[in-house]
């Protein structure tokens, strides 16, 4: 199995949209659970039939992703302290309003182009 950073998951993405046909991100089971915090994700593009697979750092993201949209890291670690699961962190996430421009931003920038607001 190949390790790689996010960045190569993102490329992916990107890469494929332009195939028929739809970017599949396969459900993680317990077997893809990492003793690090991460998982083993993997996407498919149903277009071409390209496939990807890389150790994804789920938490650090969830973290970074929470911090740049506005959370304090100490209002996340609490969240995380309190056995809160991914689902339910993700759930805050998506109610905190810097969130989606953030994203779209990022999106921007893996298609080369830049950040607008």
């Amino acid at each position: 199995m190949e390790t790689g950073d996010r960045a190569d998951l993102e490329r992916f993405w990107v890469r494929h949209q332009t195939c028929q046909g739809q970017v599949q991100v396969l459900p993680p089971g317990e077997a893809d659970l990492t003793d690090t915090g991460g998982v083993w994700l993997s996407m498919r593009c149903d277009g071409c039939g390209q496939s990807i697979r890389r150790e994804f750092d789920y938490m650090g993201v969830l973290r970074s992703t929470a911090i740049q949209a506005g959370m304090t890291a100490a209002e996340f670690d609490a969240l995380a302290e309190r056995d809160d699961g991914p689902e339910q962190i993700e759930k805050r996430l998506q109610a905190w309003p810097g969130l989606v421009p953030m994203l779209l931003a990022r999106l921007r920038r893996a298609q080369g182009g830049d950040p607008l607001n």
